[in-house]
């Protein structure tokens, strides 16, 4: 962390202050934006051209000419006034019916615009802009935009606004402002009972689950129809399901609040002025989102008088007063970190899945016309932002012209472009599945990132492509690139660099032939999950994606995978109050909701914010444990061993001084809104606080579980086994070449011996290999010919009668049995069994297609060979 670059964050101090009270903060903040955009690399700025409005672009009104304000003028001038002319200019211009002050939106004179404009907007803060909060709150929103994306939207607009001046080297990122909380005590709070019976009578299952159920099952449960189907599944017909799913939605400070209190339905007050904080409130009074009969006062009040018989039910666990604490925080209380040192010039479409419910994902970049998506199909929203695909999709609602019309050369765009995403395969086991495309489906598509396996696989129609893209740039196959877990994801292309893929921050793919991109389709749609026909179904989750019209360079794409996905927030934990630590001081963590059940703490951070600060005498700091709502958390205690001090050798004025590298989970409680956190210390300053680790009686020995007697053949041994069981050579260019079966699907076989670890996916690779060596046999082209395999077949006639001659081989070669009438091993299906599931085979092949000429027999031989060599005999040992 770095205070005085905006590259990084930059602090809201001043010399020889706290941080409490600032005289002036928002002038000296300001300064220090225009100063500090003067620093840092990067590639030059190109301000986003006004897609919708009457920007810049056309203005015929006098320059900006604000004195010493001019660079910031002329800033507001590129980044927001376009956006602002678009979305706001039916209210907030002089002279027109309806106008409303102030005139943001005025065309004629940027001057007044600007002047107008820095009266609303915090440049400091960009959050706290009173444009911001207007929006937020429901004020003329556009598009199909929530409320809350409004806000969002709007936020980055000043954020470029704050960001980029006359003098800007265009270093594209966020800047973050660190604003001290107010100092308040750990204090008593709810948790929720373990079930949705407990608690009773004023259990879930007897106050907020009726009102669900009666009212919203014909959407948020499993069983509704799919067409409406969505999740969270508060409304299920089973209630313990029920309750896991409604716990996030539900604030049980909510229990304090006096039932016979009026609620307020006014949409000018934010709702962080309102009383009711649990979401399923927040969305009938705020949002009218499916009003019971259409009356949302009467249907927000019913809810939230059931969530305050529910929560007021439930005793509050004070803190142990011997604990040494920080001050307490909640994780909406920390300052929003997410994207604080992204890169995002050029960007022009952007999807963050913040909305956590509904059926349409925002394009909340700000650019031109949204590009919505609307899922269809099976999908949940997943908590810390995302949507996971289990058979569904996201596709834009119209065609992505927005796409083509700023990166197609013919249309005038750019002729490059790069795609990021973070995603979560759901297995390594996925064949070309499609994870973001941008296509017709039917081998048409303009752009294309999948699944394959181990391998990620990229697609760009280009001048010397053909219509699906190909040929296709891949990830190594030995390299197993793609894992089953959150991976960073960027592909780019350009005229000059060819394509590359880059995961986790490293490229690890690169096509530097340049060719331009001029032949794409106008009229294919954007889509996540699977093609724009449905087609390709992907598993998986995606977390963050975007789409930039420029080519991102490897420390931008490093900048990116480093700033992180979620909701990311830094909270400042007060340790001033303790004796011997002086005022100021804070423990800082970066604190994600990494699910939908669990906060990941990382990099605790001792810091001071009077800049002018340094450790006169050493600050000892030892055992730190994370508190939740009340007690310290069961688990996730990774930071209990710290044991240092903070000293001025060790101590930055800018950075602080790093406590931990290290991150730990700790499970979500009560709702990302009502979970209250502290530190609790053994030594920090002064103060002090043994920890007695509890010495638990030894549990009762229990024998370890025999494990299973037999096990699998791994791949290479499968290969092996095959081989020599058909007299084919691994070597075969069928089998081990560059395109060979083996070679292709490797990945796609046993990796372990464990029998339980055995999926239907390895079974399809084996039966592809199985058939491929068979086919080679059969066909002359191993070491052994088909003649002395199978010498009573005659392979130019039509099939015999007797099939024992092909039969017998095989049972004899492949799985050891004796023709002759001797015992079978006993670990393996009877002689009988198998000759009635080949006859079988057989007796299915020759119904469909008669069994009358000599290229039938090759072909029934070849499969009944397959089956044989693919069956458990082989595989099992």
């Amino acid at each position: 962390m770095n205070k005085t670059k905006q590259a990084d964050t930059i602090l809201s101090t001043s010399a020889g202050l706290n941080g409490r009270t600032l005289p002036g903060l928002a002038a000296l903040l300001l300064l220090a934006i225009i100063t500090l955009t003067g620093c840092g690399g990067g590639a030059t700025t190109e301000a986003n051209p006004n897609l919708g409005g009457s920007g810049p672009i056309g203005y015929t009104g006098p320059a900006c000419n604000s004195g010493p304000s001019e660079d910031v003028c002329r800033a507001y001038q590129l980044e927001i006034w376009p956006q602002l002319k678009t979305n706001c200019g039916n209210c907030h211009v002089p002279g027109i019916a309806g106008a409303q002050e102030p005139y943001f939106a005025r065309n004629d004179d940027v001057n007044a615009a600007y002047n107008a404009a820095i009266t609303v907007a915090d440049l400091a803060a960009p959050a706290s802009s009173r444009l911001v909060a207007r929006v937020g709150n429901g004020h003329n929103c556009w598009g199909s935009l929530t409320n809350a994306e409004c806000a969002q939207v709007m936020t980055g607009w000043i954020q470029a606004w704050a960001g980029s001046s006359g003098t800007s080297t265009g270093t594209g990122n966020r800047a973050i402002t660190l604003i001290p909380p107010a100092y308040r005590a750990p204090g008593s709070s709810r948790a929720f009972p373990a079930g949705a019976t407990d608690n009773s009578p004023n259990s879930f299952a007897e106050t907020v689950y009726p009102v669900l159920r009666d009212n919203c099952a014909g959407c948020h449960s499993e069983t509704a129809p799919a067409a409406s189907r969505q999740s969270p599944f508060f409304s299920s017909p089973d209630v313990n399901t029920a309750y896991d799913e409604a716990k996030a939605k539900i604030d049980l400070s909510d229990g304090d609040i006096d039932p016979n209190s009026a609620i307020d339905m006014d949409p000018n007050v934010p709702a962080t002025q309102k009383q009711e904080k649990s979401r399923l409130v927040i969305r009938l009074r705020d949002e009218s989102h499916n009003c019971f009969n259409n009356d949302c006062q009467s249907s927000a009040l019913t809810m939230r008088n059931a969530i305050i018989r529910f929560a007021s039910g439930i005793s509050a666990t004070g803190i142990d007063p011997a604990l040494v604490t920080s001050g307490a925080l909640t994780f909406g209380e920390g300052l929003i970190a997410s994207g604080g040192n992204r890169y995002e010039n050029n960007i022009i479409a952007k999807w963050e899945f913040k909305a956590g419910a509904g059926n349409v994902v925002s394009d909340v970049s700000g650019i031109g016309d949204p590009l919505s998506l609307t899922l269809t199909g099976n999908y949940s929203w997943v908590g810390g932002y995302g949507i996971e695909f289990t058979g569904g999709r996201a596709q834009a609602s119209i065609t992505s012209t927005k796409l083509y019309d700023r990166i197609d050369e013919s249309a005038g765009g750019s002729g490059e472009y790069s795609i990021e995403a973070w995603v979560v395969p759901a297995n390594v086991s996925q064949q070309d599945r499609t994870i973001i495309g941008y296509d017709l489906g039917n081998n048409a598509r303009n752009f294309n990132l999948a699944q394959n396996l181990y391998n990620y696989e990229f697609r760009n129609r280009t001048s010397t492509s053909d219509a699906n893209g190909e040929p296709v740039l891949a990830t190594p196959d030995a390299a197993e690139v793609l894992q089953a877990t959150l991976q960073h994801v960027v592909i780019t292309s350009s005229p000059t660099d060819g394509r590359r893929i880059y995961v986790n921050g490293v490229e690890v793919a690169a096509d530097p032939v340049a060719t331009p991109i001029n032949t794409w389709g106008n009229n294919y749609a954007f889509v996540l999950g699977a093609d724009a026909t449905g087609a390709n179904n992907w598993l998986g989750k995606v977390r963050f994606a975007a789409v930039f019209d420029r080519l991102l360079t490897p420390a931008q794409i490093l900048q990116n995978y480093d700033a992180g996905v979620g909701e990311k927030r830094f909270l400042l934990f007060d340790v001033g109050n303790i004796d011997g630590v002086p005022a100021g001081s804070y423990i800082m963590f970066e604190v994600t909701q990494f699910d939908s059940y669990s906060y990941l703490f990382n990099k605790p951070v001792f810091i001071n914010l009077d800049t002018s600060w340094t450790p006169a005498t050493s600050i000892p700091v030892k055992g730190i444990r994370l508190g939740i709502n009340g007690r310290l958390a069961s688990l996730g205690q990774a930071y209990a061993p710290i044991n240092t001090t903070i000293n001025a050798t060790e101590y930055d004025s800018d950075a602080g001084q790093t406590l931990s590298t290290i991150g730990t989970i700790i499970p979500l409680e009560n709702g990302l809104d009502s979970d209250e956190f502290f530190l609790s210390f053994e030594i920090m300053g002064n103060a002090s606080n043994p920890f007695v680790e509890i010495d638990p009686a030894a549990p009762p020995r229990s024998e370890p579980v025999a494990g299973p007697d037999i096990g699998l053949r791994t791949f290479e041994e499968i290969n092996v086994t095959m081989s020599e069981l058909t007299g084919v050579s691994i070597t075969n260019a069928a089998i081990g070449g560059a395109n060979g079966t083996y070679t292709v699907y490797r990945q796609q076989f046993p990796s372990v011996e464990n029998i339980t670890t055995f999926l239907p996916a390895h079974q399809m690779a084996i039966a592809q290999l199985a058939m491929t060596y068979c086919d080679e046999l059969v066909n002359d082209r191993g070491t052994i010919t088909r003649a002395a395999y199978f010498p009573g077949v005659n392979f130019a006639a039509a099939l015999p009668a007797d099939r024992s001659a092909i039969i017998d081989p095989l049972l004899t070669r492949m799985m050891n049995v004796d023709t002759g009438g001797g015992p079978d091993l006993t670990s393996q299906p009877a002689e009988s069994d198998m000759r009635a599931e080949l006859n079988s085979l057989m007796d299915t092949m020759c119904a469909s297609n008669a069994c009358n000429s000599g290229a039938r027999t090759t072909q029934l031989v070849t499969a009944a060979c397959a089956v044989a060599l693919g069956s458990a005999t082989m595989l099992v040992q």
